[in-house]
């Protein structure tokens, strides 16, 4: 692009933008949605900036254009006063014409090169809002598996932005209940609904498969992944309850451990810490060599700590 500034244009190389969207396409699970978000910023920064410099080109060369009609006027009537051939003021006024004509040329080439770059700013730029897009949901799904992960460990992170202000809400793009064609896909719908953190829609959906699939294989996990919402949402008691719904009626699940390890940590968010204790101490007896046990005995410090 081309920056229009006292010493006249000044080139600056805006492809650059384009190895940044390369090397956030290779790095997206490192990369924030402010990030993508400084990105558009940038990109439509950069846009205005173009529009500017050919909006100020062309005032300039109107103001050429009408300088140089002046010029013209004036030297025309210098002929009409003047008999003899052209004199020193008549010379003068022509070397000022051509020298006006020669400025005006040139910035109208600048400004058709301008018009270039603006053409292909503006499509690369449509292009890069689609890769920005892309990666934006990407960025939101892997924080979602991310999150899900350390909650199914009882991993307190550090929430980003969006993780703070995150929708639980059903919107427009939202799969509707009833639709899936089959439990496995039902089931799939609530897992990606808690990954991008809509977790009102992802635990209807869930609630919704245990009745609909009773007998289902993946009950237990629905009942725990409710759990997880409600936890998620900050509804400890209900999450407290639906934690228990695995403990009481799947005491083989897989997601057993898990249960009760954040059932642990609900109660202690509750600050029901007898209760707590006693369920961190049950996880670490019954199940010693698990990764719940391991974080079973750091909460267990951590609370008894606090004694």
């Amino acid at each position: 692009m081309y920056l229009w500034g006292e010493s006249g244009l000044k080139n600056v190389n805006w492809y650059k933008l384009v190895g940044v969207i390369l090397l956030l396409a290779l790095s997206a699970a490192c990369v924030t949605k402010e990030d993508l978000s400084s990105l558009r910023y940038e990109m439509y920064s950069q846009q205005s900036r173009l529009e500017q410099e050919n909006k100020a080109l062309k005032q300039e060369i109107a103001r050429l254009q009408k300088e140089l009609k002046e010029t013209e006027k004036s030297f025309a009537l210098q002929l009409q006063k003047e008999s003899s051939p052209v004199r020193s003021t008549q010379a003068n006024l022509w070397a000022e014409m051509q020298n006006l004509r020669i400025k005006i040329a040139s910035l109208n080439g600048q400004v058709d090169r301008l018009d270039r770059e603006q053409q292909k700013f503006s499509k690369f730029s449509q292009n890069a809002t689609v890769a920005i897009d892309n990666l934006q949901k990407k960025v939101g799904q892997l924080e979602g598996m991310l999150l899900a992960l350390s909650n199914r460990l009882g991993v307190e992170l550090e929430q980003t932005g969006q993780t703070q202000n995150a929708t639980s809400s059903k919107n427009s793009s939202s799969p509707a209940l009833g639709q899936a064609s089959t439990p496995e896909e039902q089931y799939k719908q609530a897992l990606d609904a808690f990954y991008a953190r809509k977790y009102d829609l992802a635990q209807t959906l869930w609630e919704s498969f245990v009745k609909l699939y009773p007998k289902h294989k993946l009950v237990p996990n629905a009942y725990f992944w409710q759990g997880e919402c409600f936890y998620q949402m900050g509804d400890y008691k209900r999450a407290i309850l639906a934690y228990q719904e695995v403990i009481d009626k799947y005491p083989k699940s897989s997601k057993l451990p898990s249960a009760l390890l954040k059932q642990a940590m609900a109660f202690a968010k509750i600050q029901k810490n007898k209760a707590a204790i006693l369920l961190l101490k049950d996880v670490i007896k019954r199940f010693p060599k698990t990764i719940e046990a391991k974080r079973a005995k750091a909460f267990l410090i951590k609370l008894e700590g606090k004694r």
